[in-house]
């Protein structure tokens, strides 16, 4: 067989596995941006903003049952703390917000006064 046949023949092949190849490329460009889009992969960022809503979720959880827990011991009723501007509510979100590492007191404090206001 000559230089010039195998040369040929690879040519060939190459045109022929052509459609494969951009078909390949493409499916594996759509499958990451697919993956992404739907949520299947989760960068970095995303999970460390989603941890950090969870920790604080949770400190917040405990502050608003605490804060419950104490406003019902005094006798007072949970719909007196309803309402967008409650100095009350607020005044006891911070009196239970628990000081946690890598937790923003004022966020706890926040979604706790939110917690409050739903009760």
């Amino acid at each position: 067989m000559s230089l010039s046949n195998i040369i040929a023949d690879v040519k060939a092949k190459a045109v022929a596995a052509k459609p494969y190849l951009i078909g390949g490329v493409l499916g594996a460009v759509a499958t990451v941006i697919i993956e992404f889009n739907a949520g299947w992969v989760v960068s970095n960022a995303t999970h460390h903003d989603t941890l950090a809503d969870a920790r604080t979720n949770a400190v917040a959880s405990v502050c608003f049952q605490q804060a419950s827990a104490y406003w019902i011991a005094e006798g007072e009723k949970i719909s007196d703390l309803e309402g967008w501007n409650n100095a009350e509510r607020d005044k006891l979100a911070k009196r239970f917000t628990p000081t946690v590492d890598d937790v923003s007191s004022e966020e706890v404090a926040s979604l706790c006064g939110r917690m409050l206001r739903r009760a």
